[in-house]
Protein backbone atom coordinates (compact mmCIF):
# COMPACT_ATOMS: atom_id res chain seq x y z
CA UNK A 1 0.00 0.00 0.00
CA UNK A 2 1.27 3.48 -0.86
CA UNK A 3 2.12 5.84 1.99
CA UNK A 4 -0.38 8.44 0.76
CA UNK A 5 -3.93 7.74 -0.38
CA UNK A 6 -6.24 10.21 -2.09
CA UNK A 7 -9.59 9.95 -0.30
CA UNK A 8 -12.39 8.65 -2.55
CA UNK A 9 -14.65 11.68 -2.42
CA UNK A 10 -17.98 10.93 -4.10
CA UNK A 11 -19.23 13.94 -6.02
CA UNK A 12 -15.75 15.47 -6.20
CA UNK A 13 -13.82 12.61 -7.81
CA UNK A 14 -12.80 12.89 -11.44
CA UNK A 15 -10.59 10.64 -13.53
CA UNK A 16 -8.14 13.52 -13.93
CA UNK A 17 -7.99 14.06 -10.15
CA UNK A 18 -7.31 10.38 -9.43
CA UNK A 19 -4.78 10.07 -12.26
CA UNK A 20 -2.87 13.13 -11.00
CA UNK A 21 -2.66 11.61 -7.52
CA UNK A 22 -1.32 8.37 -8.96
CA UNK A 23 1.26 10.24 -11.04
CA UNK A 24 2.40 12.01 -7.86
CA UNK A 25 3.09 8.64 -6.21
CA UNK A 26 -0.13 8.33 -4.23
CA UNK A 27 -2.81 5.66 -4.39
CA UNK A 28 -5.55 7.49 -6.27
CA UNK A 29 -9.05 6.41 -5.33
CA UNK A 30 -12.28 7.27 -7.18
CA UNK A 31 -15.44 7.82 -5.12
CA UNK A 32 -18.19 6.07 -7.11
CA UNK A 33 -20.77 6.02 -4.32
CA UNK A 34 -23.60 7.74 -6.21
CA UNK A 35 -22.97 6.39 -9.71
CA UNK A 36 -25.20 4.00 -11.63
CA UNK A 37 -23.86 0.68 -12.86
CA UNK A 38 -23.40 2.10 -16.36
CA UNK A 39 -21.61 5.19 -15.07
CA UNK A 40 -19.35 3.00 -12.94
CA UNK A 41 -18.50 0.89 -15.99
CA UNK A 42 -17.59 4.02 -17.97
CA UNK A 43 -15.46 5.47 -15.16
CA UNK A 44 -13.59 2.20 -14.77
CA UNK A 45 -12.82 2.23 -18.50
CA UNK A 46 -11.52 5.80 -18.29
CA UNK A 47 -9.42 5.04 -15.21
CA UNK A 48 -7.93 1.99 -16.92
CA UNK A 49 -6.96 4.07 -19.95
CA UNK A 50 -5.56 7.00 -17.94
CA UNK A 51 -3.56 5.26 -15.19
CA UNK A 52 -0.67 2.84 -15.52
CA UNK A 53 -0.05 2.30 -11.78
CA UNK A 54 -2.27 0.92 -9.04
CA UNK A 55 -5.53 2.73 -8.25
CA UNK A 56 -8.79 2.09 -6.41
CA UNK A 57 -12.52 2.57 -6.74
CA UNK A 58 -14.83 3.09 -3.76
CA UNK A 59 -18.48 2.01 -3.49
CA UNK A 60 -21.14 2.45 -0.82
CA UNK A 61 -22.61 -0.69 0.73
CA UNK A 62 -26.38 -0.05 0.81
CA UNK A 63 -28.13 0.32 4.14
CA UNK A 64 -31.65 -0.80 5.03
CA UNK A 65 -33.82 2.27 4.58
CA UNK A 66 -37.51 2.71 5.28
CA UNK A 67 -39.44 5.92 4.70
CA UNK A 68 -43.10 6.26 3.87
CA UNK A 69 -44.34 8.62 1.19
CA UNK A 70 -45.69 11.04 3.78
CA UNK A 71 -42.25 11.38 5.37
CA UNK A 72 -40.64 11.95 1.96
CA UNK A 73 -43.18 14.59 0.94
CA UNK A 74 -42.88 16.37 4.29
CA UNK A 75 -39.09 16.48 3.97
CA UNK A 76 -39.28 17.73 0.40
CA UNK A 77 -41.81 20.43 1.33
CA UNK A 78 -39.17 21.89 3.65
CA UNK A 79 -36.47 21.70 0.99
CA UNK A 80 -38.87 23.24 -1.54
CA UNK A 81 -38.77 26.55 0.35
CA UNK A 82 -35.05 26.77 -0.34
CA UNK A 83 -35.46 25.75 -3.97
CA UNK A 84 -37.80 28.72 -4.37
CA UNK A 85 -35.11 31.05 -3.02
CA UNK A 86 -32.95 29.96 -5.95
CA UNK A 87 -35.75 30.28 -8.52
CA UNK A 88 -36.32 26.55 -9.07
CA UNK A 89 -39.80 25.47 -10.17
CA UNK A 90 -41.52 22.62 -8.34
CA UNK A 91 -40.62 19.12 -9.51
CA UNK A 92 -41.57 15.72 -8.17
CA UNK A 93 -38.43 14.36 -6.50
CA UNK A 94 -36.77 11.30 -8.05
CA UNK A 95 -35.34 8.69 -5.69
CA UNK A 96 -33.23 6.11 -7.57
CA UNK A 97 -32.83 2.56 -6.32
CA UNK A 98 -29.46 1.29 -5.15
CA UNK A 99 -26.99 0.56 -7.96
CA UNK A 100 -24.67 -1.43 -5.69
CA UNK A 101 -25.18 -4.81 -7.35
CA UNK A 102 -24.72 -3.29 -10.80
CA UNK A 103 -21.56 -1.55 -9.60
CA UNK A 104 -20.14 -4.80 -8.25
CA UNK A 105 -20.90 -6.46 -11.59
CA UNK A 106 -19.04 -3.67 -13.40
CA UNK A 107 -16.07 -4.05 -11.06
CA UNK A 108 -15.99 -7.81 -11.61
CA UNK A 109 -15.89 -7.18 -15.35
CA UNK A 110 -12.93 -4.82 -15.00
CA UNK A 111 -9.27 -5.09 -14.07
CA UNK A 112 -9.38 -2.41 -11.35
CA UNK A 113 -6.86 -3.71 -8.78
CA UNK A 114 -8.23 -2.25 -5.53
CA UNK A 115 -11.82 -1.89 -4.31
CA UNK A 116 -12.81 -0.06 -1.13
CA UNK A 117 -16.12 -0.07 0.72
CA UNK A 118 -17.91 2.51 2.86
CA UNK A 119 -21.01 2.21 5.11
CA UNK A 120 -20.66 -1.54 5.53
CA UNK A 121 -18.83 -4.68 4.47
CA UNK A 122 -19.56 -6.68 1.32
CA UNK A 123 -21.13 -10.13 1.49
CA UNK A 124 -19.03 -13.28 1.65
CA UNK A 125 -20.06 -14.07 -1.92
CA UNK A 126 -18.84 -10.70 -3.22
CA UNK A 127 -15.59 -10.91 -1.26
CA UNK A 128 -14.84 -14.35 -2.71
CA UNK A 129 -15.63 -13.22 -6.24
CA UNK A 130 -13.42 -10.13 -6.01
CA UNK A 131 -10.54 -11.97 -4.35
CA UNK A 132 -10.72 -14.74 -6.95
CA UNK A 133 -9.65 -12.05 -9.43
CA UNK A 134 -6.76 -10.98 -7.22
CA UNK A 135 -8.30 -7.66 -6.23
CA UNK A 136 -7.29 -6.08 -2.92
CA UNK A 137 -10.14 -5.03 -0.66
CA UNK A 138 -10.23 -2.08 1.73
CA UNK A 139 -12.92 -1.53 4.36
CA UNK A 140 -13.82 1.50 6.46
CA UNK A 141 -14.30 1.71 10.23
CA UNK A 142 -15.16 4.34 12.83
CA UNK A 143 -15.15 2.04 15.88
CA UNK A 144 -13.52 -1.15 17.12
CA UNK A 145 -16.72 -3.09 16.34
CA UNK A 146 -16.38 -2.02 12.73
CA UNK A 147 -12.67 -2.84 12.66
CA UNK A 148 -13.54 -6.36 13.74
CA UNK A 149 -16.38 -6.62 11.20
CA UNK A 150 -13.97 -5.67 8.42
CA UNK A 151 -11.43 -8.25 9.52
CA UNK A 152 -14.05 -10.99 9.71
CA UNK A 153 -15.33 -10.02 6.26
CA UNK A 154 -11.89 -10.60 4.75
CA UNK A 155 -10.68 -7.07 4.03
CA UNK A 156 -6.98 -6.66 3.22
CA UNK A 157 -6.70 -3.23 4.88
CA UNK A 158 -8.94 -0.89 6.86
CA UNK A 159 -9.42 2.86 6.66
CA UNK A 160 -9.77 4.04 10.27
CA UNK A 161 -11.63 7.35 10.36
CA UNK A 162 -11.28 9.73 13.25
CA UNK A 163 -13.97 12.16 14.32
CA UNK A 164 -12.01 14.91 12.53
CA UNK A 165 -12.96 13.52 9.10
CA UNK A 166 -14.87 15.56 6.55
CA UNK A 167 -18.02 14.50 4.75
CA UNK A 168 -19.72 11.27 5.79
CA UNK A 169 -17.71 9.00 8.03
CA UNK A 170 -18.08 5.38 7.03
CA UNK A 171 -19.92 4.17 10.13
CA UNK A 172 -22.35 1.27 9.83
CA UNK A 173 -22.50 -0.45 13.23
CA UNK A 174 -21.39 2.19 15.71
CA UNK A 175 -19.51 5.47 15.37
CA UNK A 176 -17.23 5.82 18.39
CA UNK A 177 -16.39 9.47 17.59
CA UNK A 178 -12.77 8.81 18.50
CA UNK A 179 -9.94 11.26 17.76
CA UNK A 180 -7.84 9.74 14.98
CA UNK A 181 -4.64 9.04 16.92
CA UNK A 182 -6.55 7.40 19.74
CA UNK A 183 -8.49 5.28 17.25
CA UNK A 184 -5.33 4.10 15.49
CA UNK A 185 -3.79 3.04 18.79
CA UNK A 186 -6.93 1.16 19.82
CA UNK A 187 -7.32 -0.51 16.42
CA UNK A 188 -3.73 -1.76 16.50
CA UNK A 189 -4.63 -3.77 19.59
CA UNK A 190 -7.40 -5.72 17.87
CA UNK A 191 -6.15 -6.27 14.31
CA UNK A 192 -2.92 -6.93 12.44
CA UNK A 193 -4.34 -5.66 9.15
CA UNK A 194 -2.73 -2.55 7.64
CA UNK A 195 -4.46 0.60 8.83
CA UNK A 196 -5.03 3.65 6.64
CA UNK A 197 -5.42 6.71 8.84
CA UNK A 198 -8.08 9.22 7.79
CA UNK A 199 -9.60 12.35 9.26
CA UNK A 200 -8.37 15.93 9.30
CA UNK A 201 -4.78 15.20 8.32
CA UNK A 202 -3.49 18.58 7.20
CA UNK A 203 0.27 18.64 7.83
CA UNK A 204 3.50 16.66 7.76
CA UNK A 205 3.45 16.60 11.56
CA UNK A 206 0.05 14.88 11.57
CA UNK A 207 1.22 12.38 8.96
CA UNK A 208 4.19 11.43 11.11
CA UNK A 209 2.01 11.17 14.22
CA UNK A 210 -0.35 8.76 12.45
CA UNK A 211 2.50 6.59 11.21
CA UNK A 212 4.13 6.55 14.66
CA UNK A 213 0.78 5.53 16.18
CA UNK A 214 0.73 2.48 13.94
CA UNK A 215 -0.89 3.42 10.65
CA UNK A 216 0.64 2.03 7.45
CA UNK A 217 -0.72 4.82 5.24
CA UNK A 218 -2.54 8.12 5.50
CA UNK A 219 -5.62 9.09 3.51
CA UNK A 220 -6.03 12.76 2.62
CA UNK A 221 -9.14 14.37 1.21
CA UNK A 222 -9.76 17.96 2.27
CA UNK A 223 -6.08 18.83 1.88
CA UNK A 224 -6.36 18.27 -1.88
CA UNK A 225 -9.78 19.81 -2.52
CA UNK A 226 -8.20 23.08 -3.65
CA UNK A 227 -5.65 21.35 -5.87
CA UNK A 228 -5.46 22.44 -9.49
CA UNK A 229 -6.59 18.95 -10.53
CA UNK A 230 -9.46 18.72 -8.02
CA UNK A 231 -13.03 18.14 -9.12
CA UNK A 232 -14.39 20.34 -6.33
CA UNK A 233 -16.51 23.26 -7.52
CA UNK A 234 -15.19 26.83 -7.48
CA UNK A 235 -17.78 27.61 -4.81
CA UNK A 236 -16.47 24.80 -2.62
CA UNK A 237 -12.83 25.73 -3.13
CA UNK A 238 -13.34 29.43 -2.51
CA UNK A 239 -15.35 28.74 0.64
CA UNK A 240 -12.55 26.52 1.93
CA UNK A 241 -9.88 29.12 1.20
CA UNK A 242 -11.92 31.78 3.02
CA UNK A 243 -12.83 29.54 5.98
CA UNK A 244 -11.63 29.92 9.53
CA UNK A 245 -10.97 27.45 12.31
CA UNK A 246 -14.30 26.39 13.79
CA UNK A 247 -16.29 26.81 10.55
CA UNK A 248 -16.66 23.03 10.12
CA UNK A 249 -19.69 21.41 11.71
CA UNK A 250 -21.67 18.17 11.60
CA UNK A 251 -25.04 18.14 9.85
CA UNK A 252 -27.67 15.74 8.56
CA UNK A 253 -29.47 18.44 6.56
CA UNK A 254 -28.13 17.60 3.12
CA UNK A 255 -28.21 13.80 3.15
CA UNK A 256 -29.96 12.47 6.24
CA UNK A 257 -26.63 11.07 7.48
CA UNK A 258 -24.24 12.97 9.69
CA UNK A 259 -21.44 14.65 7.72
CA UNK A 260 -18.92 17.41 8.42
CA UNK A 261 -18.83 20.46 6.19
CA UNK A 262 -18.47 24.23 6.03
CA UNK A 263 -21.26 25.88 8.01
CA UNK A 264 -23.81 27.67 5.81
CA UNK A 265 -27.39 28.98 5.81
CA UNK A 266 -29.07 25.68 4.92
CA UNK A 267 -27.27 23.76 7.65
CA UNK A 268 -28.15 26.35 10.28
CA UNK A 269 -31.81 26.78 9.33
CA UNK A 270 -32.45 23.03 8.93
CA UNK A 271 -31.28 22.06 12.43
CA UNK A 272 -34.79 21.39 13.76
CA UNK A 273 -36.55 20.39 10.55
CA UNK A 274 -37.86 16.93 9.68
CA UNK A 275 -35.51 15.01 7.39
CA UNK A 276 -35.84 11.91 5.27
CA UNK A 277 -33.35 9.12 6.05
CA UNK A 278 -30.12 8.65 4.11
CA UNK A 279 -29.81 8.39 1.13
CA UNK A 280 -33.32 9.68 0.39
CA UNK A 281 -32.55 13.12 1.83
CA UNK A 282 -29.44 13.20 -0.38
CA UNK A 283 -31.55 12.77 -3.49
CA UNK A 284 -34.21 15.22 -2.26
CA UNK A 285 -31.59 17.98 -1.90
CA UNK A 286 -29.83 17.12 -5.16
CA UNK A 287 -31.41 19.83 -7.31
CA UNK A 288 -30.96 22.44 -4.59
CA UNK A 289 -27.28 21.66 -4.20
CA UNK A 290 -26.61 21.67 -7.94
CA UNK A 291 -28.43 24.96 -8.49
CA UNK A 292 -26.73 26.63 -5.54
CA UNK A 293 -23.35 25.61 -6.96
CA UNK A 294 -24.35 26.76 -10.46
CA UNK A 295 -25.23 30.18 -9.04
CA UNK A 296 -21.93 30.28 -7.13
CA UNK A 297 -24.00 30.55 -3.96
CA UNK A 298 -22.41 28.71 -1.03
CA UNK A 299 -25.49 28.84 1.20
CA UNK A 300 -27.53 25.88 -0.10
CA UNK A 301 -24.98 23.30 -1.17
CA UNK A 302 -22.92 20.75 0.73
CA UNK A 303 -19.25 21.67 0.97
CA UNK A 304 -17.70 18.78 2.86
CA UNK A 305 -14.52 19.38 4.77
CA UNK A 306 -12.47 17.88 7.54
CA UNK A 307 -12.01 19.71 10.83
CA UNK A 308 -8.87 21.46 9.57
CA UNK A 309 -10.22 22.65 6.25
CA UNK A 310 -9.09 26.20 6.97
CA UNK A 311 -5.54 25.00 6.28
CA UNK A 312 -6.36 24.03 2.67
CA UNK A 313 -4.16 25.65 0.03
CA UNK A 314 -4.02 26.06 -3.73
CA UNK A 315 -1.42 24.22 -5.80
CA UNK A 316 -0.95 21.12 -7.90
CA UNK A 317 -1.14 17.74 -6.19
CA UNK A 318 2.67 17.27 -6.41
CA UNK A 319 3.19 20.73 -4.90
CA UNK A 320 0.73 20.17 -2.06
CA UNK A 321 2.10 16.71 -1.35
CA UNK A 322 5.66 18.04 -1.14
CA UNK A 323 4.95 21.29 0.71
CA UNK A 324 2.33 20.10 3.19
CA UNK A 325 2.80 16.37 3.73
CA UNK A 326 6.01 14.73 2.60
CA UNK A 327 9.59 15.21 3.71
Amino acid sequence: MKRYVLAPMAGVSTVEFVAAACEAGMLGSYGAGYLTGEQTEQILKELREAITTSYAINVFVPEDVSADEQNIQRAYATIRKYEERLGLTAQQPFIPTSAYEAQIAAILNDSVPIVSFTFGVPSEEIVKALKAQGKQLIGTATSLEEVWANEVAGMDAIVVQGVEAGGHRGSFLHDAYLPLLEFIEQAKRVTTLPLIAAGGIASRTEVEACLEAGASSVQIGTGFLCATESGASKTHQQSLLESKEGDFVLTKAFSGKEARGIRNTFMEEMKNEALAPYPIQHWLTSRLRKESTAQNNPNYTSMWSGMRGHLAQRGTIPELLKNSYSE
